[in-house]
């Protein structure tokens, strides 16, 4: 079974705060652009998008969440930030700020 081993492996990494070096690694290939770029000739109507293994991109999210929770449970971020949390958006930011001014 793979659950036991991916948890090791995120575990592993989150309780040493180390990130393995094969997962830094990514396959970049060129995306066209389309509609911004009718030449498809010309090496500027692409893009590099990145792909990284499943299991960078479980660690990424597991840091992520366990960072996020830390951040709001002690009252760490300010009120009118609204990137990256959740129930908050720029309209909400916007109206705080107007509000105090």
């Amino acid at each position: 079974e793979l659950l036991p081993v991916i948890s090791d492996i995120v575990n592993g990494s989150l309780q040493s705060g180390t990130f393995p070096e094969s997962m830094k690694e990514s396959l970049i290939r060129p995306s066209y652009k389309k509609k911004d770029s009718p030449d498809p000739e010309d090496p500027a109507s692409y893009r590099p998008v990145s792909n990284l293994s499943f299991l960078s991109k479980l660690i990424e999210k597991c840091v992520s969440l366990q960072l996020t929770a830390y951040l709001e449970e002690n009252n760490l971020l300010p009120d009118v930030q609204s990137a990256y949390r959740r129930h908050h958006i720029t309209e909400t930011s916007h109206l705080s700020r107007d509000r105090a001014c």
